[in-house]
């Protein structure tokens, strides 16, 4: 039976040793690296194990002051209507399908432009009037009514603080995309410490998550992907945390609810969370597959019934405000696309779109030297990361279980993802930016694979540290 209590041991090897000493995992590594130093008083030890989490809240900082006083132009991710949805939050709190977007956010793109796409409307900067629907994209129409408040509204208070000082309502709503990955990277650090990887590999990784390419365009840029890699880490974390066959993992269905009303592709994660629950279940099964009464015990288990109202209840909740928005629909829209048939083909594209290619979207990503080296090394990692956990990791062992889901996630997103958008509108090519809330739980499985060879910690290490510092040069 795989015990994931909080007290539960991940590695086999580590059971010869008394919990008051080190994990093996620490002496991986050379000794001015280990997690077990020299005793310290304890307030000092207390101190010292928040150096790592700061650290990474700065570089998190870092990144966003680094990059948004450099975006000159508007991101080609959608930002045009994410803008206009966070106009519009003061005085509309959401926009509805049908509605146009407003001078606000027309004005800015009049003034700026979009990444790759051409230059601005100059003439019609900072005037009254603007141009002809035609010259916006989708015919001058709102796509953003398909999202929830929620993130908007909460982007917008938090950019009011820089926005009293000076900084335009645009850059101030960027800068809070640096707050969410902050909390993504404190999240997935603890996840690790919590699953017995040593500080320096742990720090180093989530290093690779702060600086990747999808956390350039998903954190530097206002849209609802900004708050993806955070759903990804507080999935992966409340998972992992999470053991007690005495209650229903309320935190975890709450959370599951949270992410996908903000944004419907962090159910992403909740499969992955989800899934790890049912292999746990699955586990215990095949070892009582003998027992008496095993299928009601199994039927009462509460981590069962914990993933099925992880799953249920976000879809529950998104069919709720799909009523919502078509009760406030205003009857027209523009077009965005053809839209195109669901195929078989379609189908088996869509199953390994996002398997390798979570950490960047080839179509978005500038060609520069950085650029291409950061995405495929991240790209590289967690393929390696997720396949390796598979085939070294025990049989019983969590991280074992969370590559098995974070696998089969991977591969069901795009399916599922295709056939969603099939009924409740048309099917489109699936950007691999919607595996972003993977990312992290891939990411943890190249920190375990690292941990578990002296020379390749060391060389993780390098490698997170010179990933993030070239990151900034993008």
């Amino acid at each position: 039976m795989i015990d994931v209590r909080a007290s539960s041991v991940e590695d086999p090897r580590m059971r010869a040793h008394s919990p008051r000493k080190a994990p093996v995992s620490s002496a991986l590594l050379p000794t001015f690296l280990q997690r077990r130093a020299p005793r310290l008083p304890p307030f000092l030890s207390r101190r010292r194990a928040w150096i790592a989490p700061v650290l990474l809240v700065l570089a998190s900082l870092i990144v966003g002051i680094v990059h948004v006083p450099q975006h000159d132009r508007i991101s080609p991710i959608d930002e045009f209507v994410y803008i206009d949805y966070l106009a519009k939050v003061p005085q509309q709190g959401l926009v509805r399908h049908g509605e146009e977007t407003g001078w606000f956010a027309r004005n800015y793109y009049s003034c700026h432009g979009v990444v790759q796409q051409g230059d601005p409307l100059r003439y019609f900067c900072d005037r009254s009037e603007h141009a002809f629907d035609k010259h916006y994209p989708i015919e001058g129409f709102t796509s953003a009514d398909i999202y929830t408040p929620f993130y908007f509204i909460a982007t917008w208070t938090l950019a009011q603080p820089l926005t009293w000082v000076g900084v335009d309502l645009v850059s101030a709503g960027r800068f809070v995309g640096a707050l969410w990955l902050a909390c993504a990277a404190v999240l997935l650090f603890l996840t690790m410490r919590r699953m017995r990887i040593p500080d320096p590999v742990g720090f180093a990784v989530t290093l690779l998550m702060v600086g990747s390419v999808q956390a350039y365009w998903a954190n530097t840029y206002i849209g609802t992907d900004s708050t993806s890699l955070a759903a990804g880490a507080l999935l992966l974390y409340l998972a992992v945390n999470y053991g007690s066959r005495s209650n229903i993992g309320w935190g975890l269905v709450i959370a599951s609810a949270t992410v996908a009303l903000i944004k419907f592709q962090n159910i992403a994660a909740v499969g992955v969370a989800a899934l790890f629950m049912l292999c746990i279940v699955g586990e215990n099964f095949w070892e009582r597959r003998r027992e008496k009464g095993l299928i009601r015990s199994i039927l009462m288990d509460r981590r069962l019934w914990t993933a099925a109202m992880m799953l249920a209840l976000p879809v529950f909740l998104q069919a709720a405000w799909l009523v919502v928005r078509n009760a406030l629909d205003l009857g027209v829209g523009g077009s965005n696309g053809e839209p195109m048939p669901l195929t078989l083909g379609a189908i088996f594209r869509e199953t390994f779109k996002f398997f390798g290619e979570a950490s960047y979207d080839p179509s978005i990503t500038p060609m520069g030297a950085g650029t291409i080296a950061v995405s495929h090394i991240v790209a590289w990692l967690t393929v390696t990361g997720v396949l390796g956990v598979i085939l070294v990791a025990k049989n019983r062992s969590r991280i074992r279980a969370i590559a098995l889901a974070a696998l089969a996630s991977v591969l069901l997103l795009g399916p599922a993802l295709a056939f969603v958008a099939t009924f409740t509108g048309s099917y489109f090519a699936l950007p691999p930016r919607y595996a972003i809330p993977l990312l992290p739980i891939m990411l943890l499985c190249t920190a375990w694979l690292a941990s578990t060879k002296r020379h390749v910690s060391m060389l993780i290490i390098v490698i997170g540290v010179f990933s993030f510092l070239l990151s900034l040069t993008i």
